[in-house]
């Protein structure tokens, strides 16, 4: 009879009870201590009003704090809110609406954006630092149950939530350490965000593996650098434009051995950011992920990334892979099939459908396979824009751009850019007799939007390229930037 499910920090501290979990500017807590933290966090959640199957959004910056409630989790099976901090209140308030947590947390650094959102019942960790700590037993989570809501959007009126449970997050995880050869001791530097799956991902993989959490509360190039030199980081996980600037803050000097993975998602990688990282002797892997599948699917064994530019990797240990109805260049939709695929869309059961049909994930992105088993994606989403591993949804861009009195029509695309990945632009129809610059349309987005959403360029048209049925052709809008 196999063993009941346990958290992963249970695991953790009964194994390594004295090894590093995370490092916060130099403060280690080890897996023992942080068990115990993540544990008297639970109680205070329940001694809150947080009951098993509840929602719980932090408005928490990185750190230790964060890694507690993420394991607390588990402990009291409920499920954590990451969201995207740097989206405004209004956008954010449609979060909370549309995820019904029974609690918003927050620090004191989002004290008044959590007020300005309302819509929950709103703690500061302080205040529940300082609850009693009850000693009643947890109802802790199974396997199957959902431990993140992490949304790829959430700032249209209909949000896109996607529901990870703790297996999806597992087979991930130990797919990945497989791969790249993760061993106990080992440091992760963690500088994702946390409304990410490419940032959750590294604590589950780092409490599996016995591994440390080297926690940075935001992306900071220069830190970042200084961290991969001095703190003996063994990996990190970025995307392209993050790799840019750490070289260049460290003047493409080479790091050092003990820097065993860089690991790359979030778009190709461009061949002159490959030839800059071998100059400064970084041990690329290139991976393909989203976040359905808890992060990565696919991911380069060592070393093969410089080999073949471009390539995403083979397939995961228990991840499948095929290309939908390829045309006659082998490029035709990926479809994904594995352990860590999500469980569906929260309260979108028409999208879930058309996403998992049968076993396999329908990701929406174009891409081709090797004969060597290697994934190259053609295409990322045919709208989605990903600038510096960020998703912009256009029709959001679109619908604040639509507001300004001069614009009559505008259709948003992405366009490639060396250094991003893509940018985002605009092809706008003015009203007629209207005069509008581009620097009052892009400060009209700027009071509106997140500073990724922006658009960095403008063009003017007569009207928007169209199918038949009306729909915009943003390939042919995209065309007018070439």
């Amino acid at each position: 009879m196999a063993a009941p499910w346990e958290p992963w920090l249970e695991r953790a501290a009964r194994t390594w009870p004295q090894a590093v979990a995370c490092e916060v500017d130099g403060d280690r807590v080890s897996c023992a201590d942080l068990r115990a933290r993540a544990l008297a966090t639970a109680r205070r959640l329940r001694a809150a009003g947080v009951l098993p199957g509840d929602r719980v959004a932090a408005f928490v910056t990185p750190g230790t704090f964060f890694l507690e409630l993420l394991h607390a989790a588990q402990f009291g099976r409920w499920t954590l809110v990451p969201p995207n901090l740097r989206l405004g209140a209004e956008a954010l308030g449609r979060l909370v609406v549309h995820a019904e947590p029974a609690l918003v947390l927050h620090d004191d650094a989002h004290a008044d954006l959590a007020r300005s959102v309302g819509g929950a019942t709103i703690k500061a960790t302080g205040e529940l630092a300082r609850m009693a700590v009850d000693t009643a037993p947890l109802q802790q989570a199974g396997a199957e149950d959902v431990l993140t809501l992490v949304y790829t959007s959430g700032t249209t009126g209909a949000p896109k939530a996607v529901e990870l449970t703790n297996a999806n997050y597992e087979a991930g995880a130990d797919a990945s350490i497989a791969r790249l050869g993760c061993a106990p001791g080992d440091r992760w530097l963690a500088a994702m965000p946390m409304c990410h799956v490419g940032g959750l991902s590294i604590a589950v993989r780092c409490a599996l593996a016995g591994m440390t959490v080297v926690q940075h509360p935001g992306f900071d190039a220069t830190s970042v650098d200084r961290s991969l030199r001095h703190d003996e980081i063994g990996f990190v996980s970025l995307v392209p434009t993050m790799l840019a600037r750490v070289l260049d803050a460290g003047g493409d000097v080479p790091y050092p051995s003990t820097l065993k993975a860089v690991v790359l998602g979030g778009g190709r990688l461009p061949a002159a950011l490959v030839g800059r990282a071998q100059r400064a002797s970084v041990p690329l892997v290139a991976t393909f992920g989203m976040s359905e599948t808890a992060a990565q699917v696919t991911t380069s064994w060592p070393g093969d990334a410089s080999r073949h530019p471009g390539s995403a990797g083979h397939p995961l240990d228990g991840v499948a892979i095929r290309i939908g109805v390829p045309g006659s260049d082998g490029v035709g939709e990926i479809l994904v099939r594995g352990a860590q695929v999500f469980r569906g869309y929260f309260r979108d059961p028409e999208r879930t459908v058309r996403s998992l049909q049968g076993e396999w994930l329908h990701t929406g992105d174009l891409g081709r396979l090797d004969d060597d088993g290697r994934l190259w994606v053609e295409v990322r989403r045919t709208d989605l824009i990903v600038s510096g591993g960020e998703n912009v949804n256009p029709e959001v861009v679109e619908e604040v751009l639509a507001l300004h009195p001069g614009v009559a029509e505008v259709a948003v695309f992405g366009v490639e850019d060396e250094e991003w990945g893509q940018r985002v632009a605009a092809a706008v129809v003015l009203r007629a007799g209207a005069t509008v610059g581009d620097g009052e349309l892009r400060q009209w987005c700027r009071e509106r939007l997140a500073a990724f959403q922006v658009p960095r360029e403008f063009v003017r048209v007569a009207e928007l390229a169209r199918t038949i049925s009306g729909k915009v052709k943003r390939l042919d809008c995209f065309r007018l930037l070439k």
